[in-house]
């Protein structure tokens, strides 16, 4: 979008005007240093019968701008930053050839052929125009075919041209009728006014409530400063209460979603709930041999956190709460996964071996006695995500749907949701079933009351929803009937 903002195109005007004063106030006093410079070079290249009116300086110049345009034409991609070294390019190419004049060789012979010259006349009309038609055919088609392109094109020339002839040149060069053009221009903007405020065409972002989509991309409800660490190594993020017991929190970035509505809550009530511990790791499950680029050290986190368990009295550890993105791993089978003897797995044994991985997991928490609360996933997919709500029509924009059904959310949820169900019941541990919170009357809302996107992308919560909607956490962070004097005064010690 910089590329359209005029602080960052003002220095190509102002080489246009440097030129203009060059040619007003330095040309001619420049003109005898040229001059000399052109009697030593001309030898050099003609024979002395030849003649020629052709500058040979002028005409390098021209030769060098046109290289430098077309090196941009050819080289320039939609990767190519803007602005940086490479807009000097066309710049000063641009320069260069006007510089040289009109006598320079490439000038005379290609920027004064006849359709050269129509294109420069219609030029204006030609850009005002070209803009708002291809806008529109992405708009209503999407990625236009080539053929549909290049008529988009000569559909521009064609308005250009009219526009120049029947309006441009009109007002420009008539001077007679002046005395009523600008009542006449004054006329139609008032009409255009009335029209957009009266049409309802104003396709301003407030009033589609786009700058609120907006804000959501980025805004994470992740834990911030502060991050502390456990003896072994165990890093983690820390709210405490008045109470010090600890509530563990285990999982990857969607554990790392409800931080917000637990600082929420524990500032809310800090007698009532627990301290809690975000002991997490974005793209990480408990499972040995596997494997994620952009997120080491996934396995070795699985001794420490085990160790932290065993260790719950010293720690003040009287629950843990478990959330991972489970279909990422039981239904996409994203990232690699390996066998005991180092065999990349695939398909279906890469499932089977993370089912058995997180069974054992499970069973080794349960196994130190703590009491384990296992969080179905929430929601997820390119309905929450707010790059994607927004959809450009010919009438301005629309947004995508309000809700998605939870029938759609449990089937994108298939193998997972049974899956860790079974294992909670085997191990006696607890679920939390975030559908039913988050889906009321068998819909899940992508959107809340005040229009904001509850998601910064397809499947993370914003702070805003994080306080707002998970709220269900506050039975996870009362304090235990039975609780350990023992673990109370670990707890107070830390």
């Amino acid at each position: 979008d910089i590329f359209y903002f005029p602080w960052t195109r003002f220095w190509e005007l102002q080489f246009g005007a440097l030129l203009a004063i060059w040619n007003e106030d330095y040309a001619s006093k420049f003109g005898s240093i040229f001059a000399k410079v052109e009697r030593r070079v001309r030898p050099l290249i003609m024979r002395d019968n030849e003649t020629s009116a052709t500058p040979l300086v002028k005409s390098a110049l021209a030769a060098v701008g046109f290289i430098l345009i077309v090196y941009a034409c050819i080289k320039f991609t939609k990767a190519t930053p803007f602005p940086s070294k490479q807009t000097l390019y066309p710049v000063v190419g641009a320069a260069l050839m006007i510089a040289a004049g009109k006598d320079a060789w490439l000038n005379r012979k290609l920027l004064s052929l006849r359709v050269m010259r129509f294109v420069g006349v219609i030029s204006f009309p030609l850009y005002l125009w070209h803009w708002p038609i291809l806008s529109y055919l992405r708009i209503i088609l999407g990625e236009p075919s080539t053929k549909i392109l290049m008529g988009a094109v000569a559909a521009s020339f064609i308005l250009a041209s009219a526009t120049y002839y029947t309006v441009e040149k009109f007002l420009r060069f008539d001077i007679g009728r002046i005395h009523w053009r600008a009542p006449a221009l004054a006329a139609v903007l008032r009409g255009l006014v009335i029209f957009v405020k009266y049409r309802d065409t104003n396709a301003r972002a407030d009033r589609f409530g786009l700058e609120k989509i907006n804000a959501a991309l980025g805004n994470r409800a992740f834990p911030s400063a502060g991050g502390k660490s456990f003896p072994n190594g165990l890093g983690f993020f820390e709210i405490q209460t008045q109470i010090p017991q600890r509530v563990l929190f285990l999982g990857d970035s969607h554990m790392d979603g409800y931080w917000q509505a637990v600082v929420k809550l524990s500032e809310k009530d800090p007698n009532r709930f627990m301290s809690s511990v975000f002991a997490t790791q974005g793209g990480c499950i408990p499972v040995y041999g596997y494997k994620r680029s952009d997120s080491p050290g996934c396995v070795e986190r699985i001794e420490k956190i085990l160790d932290v368990v065993k260790n719950r009295d010293r720690f003040g550890i009287s629950k843990v709460i478990w959330n991972h993105r489970w279909d990422q791993y039981l239904e996409l089978g994203m990232h690699e996964q390996y066998s005991t003897n180092g065999t990349s797995l695939v398909g279906a044994d890469k499932i089977e071996a993370r089912k058995v991985g997180l069974n054992k997991f499970l069973e080794q928490l349960r196994a130190t006695g703590v009491s384990v609360t296992i969080v179905l996933d929430q929601p997820s997919g390119t309905e929450f995500a707010p790059n994607s709500m927004v959809k450009r029509t010919w009438k301005g924009f629309e947004i995508g749907p309000a809700f998605v059904t939870r029938t759609v959310v449990e089937n994108r949820q298939a193998i997972s949701r049974p899956f860790m169900q079974k294992i909670a019941k085997q191990n006696g541990a607890y679920i939390l079933d975030s559908l039913d919170y988050l889906c009321k009357n068998q819909v899940c809302q992508t959107r809340d009351h005040q229009g904001r996107p509850i998601y910064t992308d397809t499947d993370h919560f914003t702070r805003y929803a994080s306080e707002d909607f998970l709220g269900y956490l506050e039975s996870e962070l009362t304090l235990p009937r039975h609780t350990s004097t023992q673990s109370m005064k670990s707890a107070l010690s830390l």
